[in-house]
Protein backbone atom coordinates (compact mmCIF):
# COMPACT_ATOMS: atom_id res chain seq x y z
CA UNK A 1 0.00 0.00 0.00
CA UNK A 2 1.38 3.35 -0.98
CA UNK A 3 1.47 6.42 1.19
CA UNK A 4 0.65 8.56 -1.86
CA UNK A 5 -2.72 8.65 -3.92
CA UNK A 6 -3.95 6.18 -7.05
CA UNK A 7 -6.38 2.97 -8.40
CA UNK A 8 -6.64 0.62 -11.21
CA UNK A 9 -8.84 -1.71 -13.10
CA UNK A 10 -6.51 -4.68 -13.14
CA UNK A 11 -8.38 -7.07 -15.31
CA UNK A 12 -6.99 -10.53 -15.78
CA UNK A 13 -8.37 -10.54 -19.30
CA UNK A 14 -7.20 -8.33 -22.17
CA UNK A 15 -5.02 -6.23 -19.88
CA UNK A 16 -3.04 -4.66 -22.68
CA UNK A 17 -6.08 -3.48 -24.58
CA UNK A 18 -7.61 -2.19 -21.37
CA UNK A 19 -4.79 0.17 -20.44
CA UNK A 20 -5.75 2.96 -22.81
CA UNK A 21 -9.45 2.63 -22.14
CA UNK A 22 -8.80 2.70 -18.40
CA UNK A 23 -7.04 6.02 -18.56
CA UNK A 24 -10.04 7.40 -20.42
CA UNK A 25 -12.52 5.87 -18.02
CA UNK A 26 -10.88 7.62 -15.12
CA UNK A 27 -11.59 11.01 -16.73
CA UNK A 28 -15.37 11.12 -16.42
CA UNK A 29 -18.67 9.26 -16.26
CA UNK A 30 -18.89 6.19 -18.44
CA UNK A 31 -22.01 4.03 -18.24
CA UNK A 32 -20.85 0.94 -20.11
CA UNK A 33 -19.21 -2.26 -18.96
CA UNK A 34 -15.65 -3.07 -19.84
CA UNK A 35 -16.37 -5.98 -22.20
CA UNK A 36 -13.88 -8.78 -21.53
CA UNK A 37 -14.33 -11.83 -23.70
CA UNK A 38 -15.89 -14.88 -22.12
CA UNK A 39 -13.35 -17.58 -21.31
CA UNK A 40 -13.22 -20.40 -23.84
CA UNK A 41 -14.89 -23.70 -23.23
CA UNK A 42 -18.34 -25.23 -23.07
CA UNK A 43 -20.93 -23.72 -20.74
CA UNK A 44 -21.02 -25.03 -17.19
CA UNK A 45 -23.34 -24.97 -14.20
CA UNK A 46 -21.42 -23.36 -11.32
CA UNK A 47 -22.37 -22.62 -7.72
CA UNK A 48 -19.67 -21.00 -5.57
CA UNK A 49 -21.54 -21.92 -2.37
CA UNK A 50 -21.39 -25.59 -3.30
CA UNK A 51 -17.66 -25.16 -3.97
CA UNK A 52 -17.14 -23.59 -0.53
CA UNK A 53 -18.40 -26.74 1.18
CA UNK A 54 -16.19 -28.96 -0.95
CA UNK A 55 -13.46 -30.25 1.41
CA UNK A 56 -11.11 -30.43 -1.59
CA UNK A 57 -11.83 -26.88 -2.79
CA UNK A 58 -8.20 -25.66 -2.62
CA UNK A 59 -7.08 -28.48 -4.93
CA UNK A 60 -9.99 -28.67 -7.33
CA UNK A 61 -9.67 -27.17 -10.81
CA UNK A 62 -12.63 -24.85 -11.37
CA UNK A 63 -14.00 -23.58 -14.69
CA UNK A 64 -13.46 -20.08 -16.05
CA UNK A 65 -10.81 -17.42 -15.54
CA UNK A 66 -10.00 -15.31 -12.49
CA UNK A 67 -9.85 -11.51 -12.58
CA UNK A 68 -8.79 -8.78 -10.19
CA UNK A 69 -9.91 -5.15 -10.19
CA UNK A 70 -7.83 -2.87 -7.98
CA UNK A 71 -7.10 0.76 -7.22
CA UNK A 72 -3.63 0.56 -8.74
CA UNK A 73 -2.85 3.09 -11.45
CA UNK A 74 -2.97 1.69 -14.99
CA UNK A 75 0.78 1.24 -15.26
CA UNK A 76 2.49 -1.77 -16.87
CA UNK A 77 3.49 -4.62 -14.55
CA UNK A 78 7.15 -3.60 -14.70
CA UNK A 79 6.41 -0.06 -13.45
CA UNK A 80 7.43 1.16 -9.98
CA UNK A 81 5.33 4.31 -9.63
CA UNK A 82 3.65 3.11 -6.40
CA UNK A 83 0.42 4.91 -7.30
CA UNK A 84 -2.12 2.40 -6.12
CA UNK A 85 -5.08 4.33 -4.71
CA UNK A 86 -8.19 6.16 -5.94
CA UNK A 87 -8.12 5.05 -9.56
CA UNK A 88 -11.57 4.00 -10.68
CA UNK A 89 -13.15 2.35 -13.69
CA UNK A 90 -15.57 5.27 -14.12
CA UNK A 91 -17.82 7.78 -12.37
CA UNK A 92 -21.59 7.46 -12.21
CA UNK A 93 -23.05 10.66 -10.85
CA UNK A 94 -21.40 11.12 -7.46
CA UNK A 95 -20.46 7.45 -7.19
CA UNK A 96 -17.12 5.93 -8.10
CA UNK A 97 -17.34 2.73 -10.17
CA UNK A 98 -14.77 0.23 -8.94
CA UNK A 99 -15.77 -2.64 -11.20
CA UNK A 100 -17.95 -3.00 -14.28
CA UNK A 101 -17.80 -6.42 -15.88
CA UNK A 102 -20.06 -8.11 -18.42
CA UNK A 103 -20.65 -11.85 -18.71
CA UNK A 104 -21.58 -14.65 -16.35
CA UNK A 105 -19.57 -15.31 -13.22
CA UNK A 106 -19.11 -14.67 -9.52
CA UNK A 107 -17.49 -12.04 -7.32
CA UNK A 108 -15.45 -13.91 -4.72
CA UNK A 109 -13.77 -11.22 -2.60
CA UNK A 110 -14.03 -7.50 -1.86
CA UNK A 111 -11.34 -5.76 0.19
CA UNK A 112 -11.00 -2.03 0.88
CA UNK A 113 -9.38 0.53 3.13
CA UNK A 114 -8.94 4.29 3.10
CA UNK A 115 -7.74 7.36 4.91
CA UNK A 116 -8.80 10.94 5.54
CA UNK A 117 -6.78 13.91 6.72
CA UNK A 118 -3.65 13.21 4.68
CA UNK A 119 -2.08 16.36 3.32
CA UNK A 120 -4.26 18.66 5.43
CA UNK A 121 -1.69 19.38 8.11
CA UNK A 122 -3.75 17.42 10.62
CA UNK A 123 -1.39 14.95 12.30
CA UNK A 124 -4.31 12.64 13.16
CA UNK A 125 -4.90 10.80 9.90
CA UNK A 126 -8.25 8.99 10.10
CA UNK A 127 -7.95 5.34 9.05
CA UNK A 128 -11.49 4.56 10.27
CA UNK A 129 -13.00 6.55 7.41
CA UNK A 130 -13.42 3.31 5.46
CA UNK A 131 -16.32 2.42 7.76
CA UNK A 132 -18.22 5.45 6.41
CA UNK A 133 -17.60 4.68 2.74
CA UNK A 134 -20.91 3.45 1.29
CA UNK A 135 -20.97 0.38 -0.97
CA UNK A 136 -23.49 -0.39 -3.70
CA UNK A 137 -23.61 -3.49 -5.89
CA UNK A 138 -25.59 -3.89 -9.08
CA UNK A 139 -26.23 -7.35 -10.51
CA UNK A 140 -27.72 -7.86 -13.97
CA UNK A 141 -28.90 -4.26 -14.23
CA UNK A 142 -30.52 -4.07 -10.77
CA UNK A 143 -29.14 -2.49 -7.62
CA UNK A 144 -29.29 -5.39 -5.19
CA UNK A 145 -27.24 -4.01 -2.32
CA UNK A 146 -26.97 -0.53 -0.89
CA UNK A 147 -30.13 1.22 -2.05
CA UNK A 148 -29.94 4.67 -3.59
CA UNK A 149 -26.87 5.86 -1.64
CA UNK A 150 -25.10 2.63 -0.69
CA UNK A 151 -24.64 1.00 2.70
CA UNK A 152 -21.74 2.08 4.96
CA UNK A 153 -19.11 -0.62 4.95
CA UNK A 154 -18.80 -0.48 8.71
CA UNK A 155 -22.49 -1.33 9.08
CA UNK A 156 -22.37 -4.11 6.50
CA UNK A 157 -19.61 -6.05 8.29
CA UNK A 158 -20.38 -5.17 11.91
CA UNK A 159 -22.70 -7.94 13.08
CA UNK A 160 -21.95 -11.44 14.27
CA UNK A 161 -24.06 -14.34 13.02
CA UNK A 162 -27.66 -13.70 13.98
CA UNK A 163 -27.14 -9.96 14.33
CA UNK A 164 -25.73 -9.10 10.91
CA UNK A 165 -27.20 -6.38 8.72
CA UNK A 166 -27.81 -8.86 5.86
CA UNK A 167 -28.45 -12.49 6.83
CA UNK A 168 -25.37 -14.54 6.01
CA UNK A 169 -22.99 -11.56 5.82
CA UNK A 170 -21.25 -12.47 9.07
CA UNK A 171 -17.80 -13.69 10.21
CA UNK A 172 -15.83 -15.54 9.05
CA UNK A 173 -17.08 -14.49 5.60
CA UNK A 174 -16.96 -10.76 6.36
CA UNK A 175 -14.46 -8.86 8.47
CA UNK A 176 -14.43 -5.40 9.99
CA UNK A 177 -11.28 -3.33 10.43
CA UNK A 178 -11.05 -4.77 13.96
CA UNK A 179 -11.02 -8.34 12.62
CA UNK A 180 -8.73 -7.70 9.64
CA UNK A 181 -6.22 -5.14 10.98
CA UNK A 182 -7.56 -2.12 9.14
CA UNK A 183 -9.11 -3.76 6.08
CA UNK A 184 -12.79 -4.38 5.36
CA UNK A 185 -13.36 -7.77 3.71
CA UNK A 186 -16.36 -9.48 2.10
CA UNK A 187 -15.80 -13.12 1.13
CA UNK A 188 -19.47 -13.91 0.46
CA UNK A 189 -19.80 -15.09 -3.17
CA UNK A 190 -22.10 -12.99 -5.36
CA UNK A 191 -23.12 -14.54 -8.68
CA UNK A 192 -24.06 -12.56 -11.78
CA UNK A 193 -25.58 -13.72 -15.05
CA UNK A 194 -25.05 -10.75 -17.36
CA UNK A 195 -23.23 -7.90 -15.64
CA UNK A 196 -21.85 -6.83 -12.26
CA UNK A 197 -21.04 -3.32 -11.08
CA UNK A 198 -19.48 -2.34 -7.76
CA UNK A 199 -19.74 1.32 -6.75
CA UNK A 200 -18.84 3.42 -3.72
CA UNK A 201 -19.92 6.77 -2.37
CA UNK A 202 -16.60 7.74 -0.87
CA UNK A 203 -17.60 10.80 1.16
CA UNK A 204 -14.67 12.44 2.95
CA UNK A 205 -12.10 9.75 2.13
CA UNK A 206 -8.86 11.20 0.71
CA UNK A 207 -7.43 7.93 -0.59
CA UNK A 208 -9.35 4.74 -1.29
CA UNK A 209 -7.68 1.39 -1.86
CA UNK A 210 -9.59 -1.65 -3.07
CA UNK A 211 -9.25 -5.11 -4.57
CA UNK A 212 -12.13 -7.08 -6.07
CA UNK A 213 -11.57 -10.71 -7.05
CA UNK A 214 -13.91 -12.65 -9.30
CA UNK A 215 -14.32 -15.46 -11.78
CA UNK A 216 -15.73 -15.25 -15.31
CA UNK A 217 -17.30 -18.39 -16.75
CA UNK A 218 -17.71 -19.54 -20.35
CA UNK A 219 -20.58 -17.99 -22.29
CA UNK A 220 -24.06 -19.41 -21.60
CA UNK A 221 -22.97 -20.89 -18.27
CA UNK A 222 -25.55 -20.95 -15.49
CA UNK A 223 -25.20 -19.66 -11.92
CA UNK A 224 -27.66 -19.07 -9.08
CA UNK A 225 -29.41 -15.71 -9.03
CA UNK A 226 -28.49 -13.05 -6.45
CA UNK A 227 -31.27 -10.53 -5.93
CA UNK A 228 -30.08 -8.85 -2.77
CA UNK A 229 -30.60 -11.60 -0.19
CA UNK A 230 -28.93 -14.96 0.19
CA UNK A 231 -31.21 -17.95 -0.18
CA UNK A 232 -31.70 -20.15 2.89
CA UNK A 233 -29.57 -22.90 1.36
CA UNK A 234 -26.78 -20.40 0.63
CA UNK A 235 -26.77 -19.18 4.24
CA UNK A 236 -26.72 -22.79 5.39
CA UNK A 237 -23.76 -23.48 3.09
CA UNK A 238 -21.84 -20.57 4.60
CA UNK A 239 -22.49 -21.99 8.05
CA UNK A 240 -21.22 -25.43 7.04
CA UNK A 241 -18.23 -23.87 5.29
CA UNK A 242 -17.30 -21.91 8.44
CA UNK A 243 -17.07 -25.19 10.37
CA UNK A 244 -15.30 -26.94 7.52
CA UNK A 245 -12.55 -24.35 7.14
CA UNK A 246 -11.95 -23.50 10.81
CA UNK A 247 -11.92 -27.10 12.05
CA UNK A 248 -9.76 -29.30 9.83
CA UNK A 249 -11.00 -32.44 11.59
CA UNK A 250 -14.49 -31.59 10.30
CA UNK A 251 -13.27 -32.57 6.84
CA UNK A 252 -12.17 -36.03 7.96
CA UNK A 253 -15.60 -37.62 7.88
CA UNK A 254 -16.44 -36.20 4.47
CA UNK A 255 -13.15 -37.49 3.05
CA UNK A 256 -13.26 -40.82 4.93
CA UNK A 257 -9.70 -40.40 6.09
CA UNK A 258 -7.79 -42.24 8.81
CA UNK A 259 -4.80 -40.93 10.78
CA UNK A 260 -1.33 -42.44 10.71
CA UNK A 261 0.40 -41.27 13.90
CA UNK A 262 3.76 -42.16 15.43
CA UNK A 263 5.52 -40.67 18.45
CA UNK A 264 9.12 -40.99 19.57
CA UNK A 265 11.98 -39.16 21.23
CA UNK A 266 14.11 -37.56 18.53
CA UNK A 267 17.77 -37.12 19.48
CA UNK A 268 19.85 -34.12 18.32
CA UNK A 269 20.75 -34.57 14.66
CA UNK A 270 18.26 -37.43 14.22
CA UNK A 271 15.62 -37.69 11.48
CA UNK A 272 12.13 -39.09 12.18
CA UNK A 273 9.69 -39.87 9.35
CA UNK A 274 6.33 -41.50 8.62
CA UNK A 275 4.62 -42.18 5.29
CA UNK A 276 1.35 -43.18 3.62
CA UNK A 277 0.61 -44.72 0.24
CA UNK A 278 -1.35 -43.51 -2.77
CA UNK A 279 -4.82 -41.97 -2.47
CA UNK A 280 -5.49 -38.64 -0.76
CA UNK A 281 -3.61 -36.57 1.83
CA UNK A 282 -5.90 -34.37 3.92
CA UNK A 283 -3.46 -32.88 6.43
CA UNK A 284 -0.16 -33.30 8.23
CA UNK A 285 0.82 -32.33 11.77
CA UNK A 286 3.97 -32.09 13.91
CA UNK A 287 3.62 -31.86 17.69
CA UNK A 288 6.03 -31.59 20.60
CA UNK A 289 4.40 -33.92 23.15
CA UNK A 290 6.42 -33.15 26.28
CA UNK A 291 4.76 -30.73 28.69
CA UNK A 292 7.58 -28.24 28.19
CA UNK A 293 8.28 -29.26 24.58
CA UNK A 294 8.77 -26.72 21.79
CA UNK A 295 9.31 -27.06 18.05
CA UNK A 296 12.11 -24.51 17.82
CA UNK A 297 15.20 -26.09 16.27
CA UNK A 298 13.33 -28.59 14.10
CA UNK A 299 13.26 -28.76 10.31
CA UNK A 300 10.27 -30.28 8.55
CA UNK A 301 9.98 -32.13 5.23
CA UNK A 302 6.70 -32.91 3.51
CA UNK A 303 7.15 -34.95 0.35
CA UNK A 304 4.24 -35.56 -2.04
CA UNK A 305 4.65 -38.10 -4.85
CA UNK A 306 8.42 -38.07 -4.26
CA UNK A 307 8.64 -34.29 -4.73
CA UNK A 308 9.52 -32.04 -1.72
CA UNK A 309 6.78 -29.59 -0.73
CA UNK A 310 8.07 -28.32 2.62
CA UNK A 311 11.73 -28.92 1.86
CA UNK A 312 13.65 -28.84 5.16
CA UNK A 313 11.81 -25.74 6.27
CA UNK A 314 12.42 -24.50 9.82
CA UNK A 315 9.25 -25.10 11.80
CA UNK A 316 9.52 -21.59 13.29
CA UNK A 317 8.83 -20.38 9.73
CA UNK A 318 5.30 -21.71 10.11
CA UNK A 319 4.78 -20.52 13.68
CA UNK A 320 7.22 -17.61 13.99
CA UNK A 321 7.50 -18.23 17.71
CA UNK A 322 9.78 -15.22 18.24
CA UNK A 323 7.40 -12.60 16.80
CA UNK A 324 4.13 -14.39 16.15
CA UNK A 325 1.06 -15.57 17.98
CA UNK A 326 -0.80 -18.89 17.81
CA UNK A 327 -3.32 -18.98 14.98
CA UNK A 328 -5.90 -21.22 13.33
CA UNK A 329 -6.83 -20.86 9.66
CA UNK A 330 -8.43 -22.89 6.89
CA UNK A 331 -5.25 -24.58 5.67
CA UNK A 332 -2.65 -24.07 8.38
CA UNK A 333 -2.47 -23.54 12.12
CA UNK A 334 0.35 -23.25 14.59
CA UNK A 335 1.52 -22.53 18.08
CA UNK A 336 4.86 -23.06 19.76
CA UNK A 337 4.20 -26.78 20.27
CA UNK A 338 2.13 -27.87 17.29
CA UNK A 339 1.94 -27.12 13.56
CA UNK A 340 -0.76 -28.42 11.25
CA UNK A 341 -0.63 -28.12 7.49
CA UNK A 342 -3.95 -28.82 5.76
CA UNK A 343 -3.53 -28.21 2.03
CA UNK A 344 -5.09 -31.42 0.62
CA UNK A 345 -3.47 -33.37 -2.19
CA UNK A 346 -4.15 -36.27 -4.50
CA UNK A 347 -1.46 -38.94 -4.09
CA UNK A 348 -0.25 -41.14 -6.92
CA UNK A 349 2.88 -42.43 -5.16
CA UNK A 350 2.26 -41.50 -1.55
CA UNK A 351 3.44 -38.90 0.96
CA UNK A 352 6.11 -38.66 3.65
CA UNK A 353 6.37 -36.34 6.66
CA UNK A 354 9.73 -36.01 8.40
CA UNK A 355 11.47 -33.83 10.97
CA UNK A 356 15.14 -33.33 11.80
CA UNK A 357 16.17 -32.21 15.28
CA UNK A 358 18.70 -29.41 14.90
CA UNK A 359 18.50 -28.44 18.56
CA UNK A 360 20.94 -29.62 21.24
CA UNK A 361 18.42 -31.60 23.31
CA UNK A 362 16.28 -34.67 22.63
CA UNK A 363 12.54 -34.01 22.31
CA UNK A 364 9.45 -36.15 22.14
CA UNK A 365 7.71 -35.57 18.79
CA UNK A 366 4.49 -36.93 17.29
CA UNK A 367 3.98 -36.99 13.52
CA UNK A 368 0.54 -37.39 11.94
CA UNK A 369 -0.62 -37.88 8.37
CA UNK A 370 -4.39 -37.93 7.85
CA UNK A 371 -5.08 -39.71 4.55
CA UNK A 372 -7.36 -41.94 2.52
CA UNK A 373 -6.44 -44.82 0.22
CA UNK A 374 -8.99 -43.59 -2.35
CA UNK A 375 -7.58 -41.24 -4.97
CA UNK A 376 -9.99 -38.40 -5.84
CA UNK A 377 -11.05 -37.51 -9.38
CA UNK A 378 -8.60 -36.10 -11.90
CA UNK A 379 -9.79 -32.51 -11.31
CA UNK A 380 -8.18 -32.66 -7.83
CA UNK A 381 -4.54 -31.72 -8.14
CA UNK A 382 -1.25 -32.85 -6.63
CA UNK A 383 0.24 -30.34 -4.19
CA UNK A 384 3.47 -28.53 -5.06
CA UNK A 385 5.29 -25.57 -3.53
CA UNK A 386 7.92 -23.02 -4.40
CA UNK A 387 9.76 -22.33 -1.14
CA UNK A 388 12.72 -20.07 -0.55
CA UNK A 389 14.20 -17.10 1.25
CA UNK A 390 14.32 -14.29 -1.31
CA UNK A 391 16.05 -10.91 -1.03
CA UNK A 392 15.59 -7.95 -3.37
CA UNK A 393 18.59 -7.46 -5.61
CA UNK A 394 18.33 -3.67 -5.63
CA UNK A 395 15.88 -0.81 -5.24
CA UNK A 396 12.93 -0.88 -7.65
CA UNK A 397 13.13 -4.58 -8.41
CA UNK A 398 10.80 -7.56 -8.17
CA UNK A 399 11.05 -10.37 -5.64
CA UNK A 400 9.90 -13.46 -7.54
CA UNK A 401 8.47 -16.17 -5.28
CA UNK A 402 7.26 -18.62 -7.91
CA UNK A 403 7.72 -19.11 -11.65
CA UNK A 404 5.85 -22.24 -12.69
CA UNK A 405 5.43 -23.81 -16.13
CA UNK A 406 2.57 -26.11 -17.04
CA UNK A 407 -1.07 -26.41 -16.05
CA UNK A 408 -1.39 -25.28 -12.44
CA UNK A 409 -3.77 -23.76 -9.90
CA UNK A 410 -2.32 -21.14 -7.54
CA UNK A 411 -3.69 -21.84 -4.04
CA UNK A 412 -1.96 -19.54 -1.54
CA UNK A 413 1.14 -18.85 0.52
CA UNK A 414 2.68 -18.54 3.96
CA UNK A 415 5.41 -15.91 4.24
CA UNK A 416 7.65 -13.96 6.58
CA UNK A 417 8.25 -10.52 5.05
CA UNK A 418 11.11 -8.58 6.59
CA UNK A 419 13.55 -5.72 6.27
CA UNK A 420 16.67 -4.60 8.13
CA UNK A 421 15.88 -0.91 7.64
CA UNK A 422 13.15 1.44 6.37
CA UNK A 423 10.64 -0.44 8.56
CA UNK A 424 7.27 -0.91 6.84
CA UNK A 425 8.43 0.28 3.47
CA UNK A 426 8.86 -3.45 2.97
CA UNK A 427 5.06 -3.69 2.60
CA UNK A 428 4.77 -0.95 -0.01
CA UNK A 429 5.27 -3.28 -2.98
CA UNK A 430 2.21 -4.52 -4.85
CA UNK A 431 1.60 -8.21 -5.44
CA UNK A 432 1.75 -9.12 -9.13
CA UNK A 433 0.54 -12.44 -10.50
CA UNK A 434 0.90 -13.43 -14.13
CA UNK A 435 -1.42 -16.23 -15.23
CA UNK A 436 -0.73 -17.33 -18.81
CA UNK A 437 -0.73 -13.98 -20.68
CA UNK A 438 -2.82 -12.04 -18.13
CA UNK A 439 -1.62 -9.93 -15.21
CA UNK A 440 -3.48 -9.58 -11.91
CA UNK A 441 -2.02 -6.50 -10.22
CA UNK A 442 -2.71 -5.65 -6.60
CA UNK A 443 -1.99 -2.80 -4.23
CA UNK A 444 0.27 -2.97 -1.14
CA UNK A 445 1.60 -6.25 0.20
CA UNK A 446 -0.47 -6.17 3.41
CA UNK A 447 -3.61 -5.58 1.32
CA UNK A 448 -3.24 -8.98 -0.35
CA UNK A 449 -3.31 -10.56 3.12
CA UNK A 450 -6.43 -8.65 4.15
CA UNK A 451 -4.88 -5.97 6.39
CA UNK A 452 -4.20 -2.29 5.82
CA UNK A 453 -1.72 0.48 6.59
CA UNK A 454 1.04 -1.83 7.74
CA UNK A 455 -1.42 -3.91 9.82
CA UNK A 456 -2.09 -0.89 11.99
CA UNK A 457 -4.49 -2.77 14.28
CA UNK A 458 -1.96 -5.53 14.95
CA UNK A 459 -1.96 -9.30 14.34
CA UNK A 460 -5.12 -11.12 13.26
CA UNK A 461 -6.15 -14.54 11.98
CA UNK A 462 -9.11 -15.32 9.72
CA UNK A 463 -10.01 -18.46 7.80
CA UNK A 464 -8.31 -17.38 4.57
CA UNK A 465 -6.13 -14.38 5.46
CA UNK A 466 -4.04 -13.35 8.41
CA UNK A 467 -0.98 -11.68 9.90
CA UNK A 468 -0.08 -13.84 12.88
CA UNK A 469 3.10 -11.92 13.63
CA UNK A 470 3.67 -8.16 13.27
CA UNK A 471 6.90 -6.80 14.73
CA UNK A 472 9.31 -3.89 14.39
CA UNK A 473 12.47 -3.19 16.31
CA UNK A 474 12.38 0.59 16.53
CA UNK A 475 15.71 0.92 14.68
CA UNK A 476 14.42 0.18 11.17
CA UNK A 477 13.99 -3.60 11.21
CA UNK A 478 10.48 -5.01 10.77
CA UNK A 479 8.82 -8.34 10.02
CA UNK A 480 5.30 -9.55 9.26
CA UNK A 481 4.33 -13.25 9.29
CA UNK A 482 1.33 -13.72 7.00
CA UNK A 483 -0.78 -16.20 5.08
CA UNK A 484 -3.44 -16.26 2.40
CA UNK A 485 -5.37 -19.36 1.36
CA UNK A 486 -7.47 -19.49 -1.81
CA UNK A 487 -10.61 -21.63 -1.82
CA UNK A 488 -13.09 -20.80 -4.60
CA UNK A 489 -10.85 -17.88 -5.58
CA UNK A 490 -7.89 -20.02 -6.62
CA UNK A 491 -6.30 -19.06 -9.93
CA UNK A 492 -6.21 -21.66 -12.71
CA UNK A 493 -3.51 -21.19 -15.34
CA UNK A 494 -3.30 -23.32 -18.49
CA UNK A 495 0.40 -22.87 -19.29
CA UNK A 496 2.24 -20.95 -16.53
CA UNK A 497 2.06 -18.58 -13.60
CA UNK A 498 4.44 -16.21 -11.83
CA UNK A 499 3.96 -14.62 -8.40
CA UNK A 500 6.10 -11.68 -7.29
CA UNK A 501 6.19 -8.58 -5.06
CA UNK A 502 7.54 -5.18 -5.96
CA UNK A 503 10.46 -4.05 -3.81
CA UNK A 504 11.51 -0.43 -3.45
CA UNK A 505 14.64 -0.96 -1.33
CA UNK A 506 17.58 -3.41 -1.47
CA UNK A 507 17.09 -4.62 2.12
CA UNK A 508 13.75 -6.37 1.68
CA UNK A 509 13.35 -10.13 2.11
CA UNK A 510 10.52 -12.61 1.74
CA UNK A 511 10.87 -16.11 3.20
CA UNK A 512 7.88 -17.90 1.69
CA UNK A 513 6.24 -21.04 0.45
CA UNK A 514 3.89 -20.52 -2.48
CA UNK A 515 1.46 -23.42 -2.85
CA UNK A 516 -0.06 -24.62 -6.10
CA UNK A 517 -1.51 -27.74 -7.68
CA UNK A 518 -0.55 -29.66 -10.79
CA UNK A 519 -2.73 -32.07 -12.72
CA UNK A 520 -0.67 -35.01 -14.07
CA UNK A 521 -1.89 -36.46 -17.32
CA UNK A 522 -4.23 -33.56 -18.07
Amino acid sequence: MSSQPATTWTHSLRIRAALLSLSLLGCGPVDAPIPPPAPPGPPVAFDAFASLVDPLAPARWLPGRSFLASSRAPEPPDGFENRDWSHFAARDGDAEVLLDVAGVGVLTRFWATGRAGAGTGDPAIDFTVIDRVALAIEIDGRRVLGGARGVPLGDLVAGDAGAELLPGFAPPWVASTLLSSGGVVLDVPLHFRERARVLVYSGDVDALYYQIDGRLLPAHSTVPAFTGALAAEERAALGRAATLWLRPDARDGLLETVPTREERVVAPGERFAISVGSGLLARAAVEATQVDGLLAGFLVDLVVDEVPVLDARPLPFLVEASHGAPYVSALSSADARRVEFAYPSALDRGAMLAVVNRSSVPRSIALTLVASAVRPAADVGVLRASCGDHVSARADSDIVLADVSGRARYAGQIAAIRTEMYEWNVLEGDHELRCDDDWLLGTGTEDYFGGAYYFWRGPFARATTGAFGVWKSGDGAAEASVYRHHLVDGIECATSFTFRYESYEPTHGVDACVFYYVYPGS
